[in-house]
């Protein structure tokens, strides 16, 4: 059964009877869904996309320190082979149940930080349908134990260059490993979270 708590909010545009469109999903930050992943969804909805804005943390969690954004999202983090899959299973399968989602293209998956890191376990396990992961400074650390399989959706990569808590050389021999179809672009003088208002990352 899917649960309502298990997203923060749905967005989509009003579209004729029967009308199939791409489903994304917008992945948070450690600190969990808010107002801006809604607001990101919202955005792209404007573009004729299904998208749901995934609640991995469960019943509208949130941290308000790094200390309770850390206690939210380590056990995933410790976890990313069954607990983190399941949860993020769970939110691919609350997209396609939405009646106006074409079931066969899942579409996007877009993460921030911790959701960058989500939409890119999402590639490496090949969902059905996924045609593309899209990361914004986030953690790039490959999936423990994997398989190096060809990643069958585009991998798009959005880094700080003044990150200094993401390492990138692993990745790209990863997705290298995988004959991916990635880019990476390094953003000049940016730091981790730069998209983000600078209160999430200065908690």
């Amino acid at each position: 059964m899917i649960r309502r708590e298990q997203f923060c909010r749905l967005f989509s545009r009003n579209m004729a009877a029967g009308d199939k469109k791409p489903g994304v999903l917008v992945l948070h930050t450690f600190a969990g869904c808010g107002d801006y992943e809604n607001s990101r969804a919202a955005s792209l909805s404007k573009l004729g996309f299904i998208v749901l804005a995934a609640d991995l943390y469960g019943k509208g969690n949130r941290g308000s320190t790094r200390q309770e954004c850390a206690a939210f999202m380590r056990p995933l983090m410790a976890d990313r082979v069954v607990l983190l899959k399941k949860r993020l299973d769970a939110a691919v399968e609350a997209l396609r149940a939405v009646p106006e989602v074409d079931t066969e293209r899942v579409g996007f998956s877009i993460g921030y930080c911790f959701g960058g890191l989500c939409a890119l376990d999402l590639a490496r396990r090949n969902t059905d349908g996924l045609l593309a992961a899209v990361s914004f400074h986030g953690t790039l650390t490959p999936l423990p134990d994997d398989e190096p399989r060809k990643i069958t959706a585009s991998v798009q990569i959005h880094h700080g260059d003044a990150d200094p808590h993401i390492p990138v050389a692993d990745f790209m021999d990863e997705m290298r490993a995988r004959n991916a179809d990635w880019s990476f672009t390094s953003h000049g003088n940016a730091v981790h979270g730069f998209t983000q208002p600078r209160k999430i990352f200065s908690m």
